[in-house]
């Protein structure tokens, strides 16, 4: 059954995501639901929360599930129980017109700034890495998490590891971007261009169980995000299905 796209009107939040995994095992909510259950059983524990928080706010709440073909199928969760089919839920919001604080160049961070830039520009990565990284607890310092100069400083790190060729912290310093520009409605291109750099670093990572956590967090923001990108969540759902468990 498809809804109307009068649902558009119901927020998008909550949203709960839940991953398919090639072996059919489920991800939902940090927890890797596995065992003798086949698939759909799997699926019906993953619903337990959403059901859940649908029936205690008395209103609709949306679900997406990705799979390992790249797909992302979307629901909508009524308060009865009543599971619909959507064809698609409405895009992440962002600010428009955009919050000026992610072009204005940090000016009050300029000296930090400088100094990671100097080191750029000879070449110097893991000295870039080391001022980055003291930038950004330098502005986070300053100006907690919730502002886009922490985000902007936490993706120039991850910039500097990917010349570095330390995948690792890129993969986990673009994924914390990605998802801190998404949360403060930052505009969609910068999101979608920090989460393929996220998806290319973590591809290029060796994975351990950090960086396997990293992947869950990764996919789940894929499927949240950027539903209509099947390849780079096949890639990444194909990847944490062959690398072992956490």
């Amino acid at each position: 059954m498809t809804v109307p796209g009068s649902t558009t009107a119901i927020p998008l939040d909550p949203l709960t995501t839940a991953l398919v995994l090639p072996d059919g095992t489920v991800h939902s909510r940090g927890t890797l639901l596995s065992g003798q259950d086949g698939e759909q059983e799997l699926l019906s524990e993953a619903w337990l929360f959403p059901r859940e928080q649908a029936t205690n706010l008395q209103r609709p709440v949306r679900v997406s599930i990705g799979r390992p073909s790249g797909s992302v199928e979307t629901y909508l969760l009524s308060a009865d129980g009543t599971t619909a089919a959507v064809e698609a839920h409405p895009p992440a919001a962002v600010l428009d017109p955009p919050d000026p604080r992610w072009d204005d160049g940090m000016s009050q961070h300029s000296a930090m700034l400088e100094t990671a830039r100097a080191a750029e520009r000879a070449g110097d990565w893991s000295a870039a890495q080391v001022a980055a990284e003291r930038l950004a607890v330098h502005v986070h310092n300053d100006l907690g998490d919730q502002h886009p100069h922490t985000v902007l400083a936490r993706e120039l790190q991850g910039h500097f590891a990917v010349r570095a060729r330390d995948w690792a912290s890129a993969a986990r310093l673009h994924t914390s971007a990605a998802a801190g520009r998404n949360r403060l409605l930052a505009p969609t291109e910068a999101t979608a261009r920090t989460l393929k750099n996220a998806v290319y670093a973590w591809m290029q990572a060796p994975v351990d169980k950090d960086l396997t956590e990293t992947g869950y967090t990764l996919a789940h923001l894929l499927v949240r995000v950027a539903p209509g990108s099947p390849g780079p969540i096949a890639a990444v759902l194909s990847r944490l299905g062959s690398t072992g468990r956490p």
